[in-house]
């Protein structure tokens, strides 16, 4: 049974919320028994040891600066016996991957950090090399989860703020999808339901813009997706 959480934590440099956060997500969700993919983490190379020391295992990293980007997969303790086959982390903080073997089962993991709407360029290249990475294992399963930072369906996935039309970036994500056969599990699972990741109050505005992207060949082996509460995130 594998266990993956997604969480922009929006800066854990701050050793008093990184601490909260690792005892929350060990407390409420077993957290240490899964992968978690962490998204914005501010980290910097300095910052590895001391918190792979205060998570108990292993951590992979690509760094950002120490106010932005950052992304991070922190291993599980004891649960389960994966041997890290390979890892990547390119050098803008925004993703980080794993490719890892589990009795007879090679996966692949990918944590994603996007750029924002206002960086439209930026969006494109990001989304250029997110496909030179799939594309370099496209024979194994895909797990490609994170912060994307943009809404698939403004129908579905956005409440308040202007109407907007599907942006290019997103459009391109979709064709990605198409392309690699990977499907947002979280939305074949609940086809009509209006749920959103990330929001602002004054004026109420609502999106879901983090995703697990997953092979169509793992499908019949996921339980659940679920989009539950957390703290001290974006």
């Amino acid at each position: 049974k594998l266990l993956i959480f997604s969480l922009n934590v929006r800066g854990i440099r701050d050793d008093k919320k990184r601490h909260e956060l690792f005892r929350w997500l060990k407390r409420y969700y077993k957290a240490d028994h899964a992968f978690v993919l962490l998204q914005e983490t501010h980290s910097i190379e300095k910052d590895e040891s001391r918190w792979m020391k205060e998570w108990g295992a292993e951590i992979i990293f690509s760094h950002g600066s120490s106010n932005s980007k950052g992304v991070a997969i922190l291993f599980p303790h004891n649960n389960i016996k994966a041997n890290t086959l390979q890892q990547h982390g390119d050098t803008e903080g925004r993703l980080c991957s794993i490719k890892i073997k589990i009795e007879d089962d090679i996966l692949n993991i990918i944590n994603v950090y996007s750029p924002t709407k206002n960086k439209q360029k930026e969006q494109i290249d990001f989304l250029n090399g997110l496909k030179r990475l799939i594309n370099k294992d496209e024979q194994y399963p895909t797990i490609c989860a994170g912060d994307f930072n943009t809404y698939l369906d403004p129908t579905l996935d956005k409440d308040g703020g202007n109407l907007e039309e599907t942006s290019h970036y997103s459009s391109q994500l979709q064709l990605m999808l198409e392309n690699y056969n990977l499907c947002d599990i979280w939305r074949t699972n609940n086809p009509f339901t209006r749920r959103y990741t990330w929001r602002q109050s004054k004026p109420l505005v609502q999106s879901r813009l983090d995703y697990f992207f997953i092979s169509q060949s793992l499908l019949q082996f996921v339980n659940t997706c679920e989009i539950k509460p957390s703290i001290k995130t974006d």
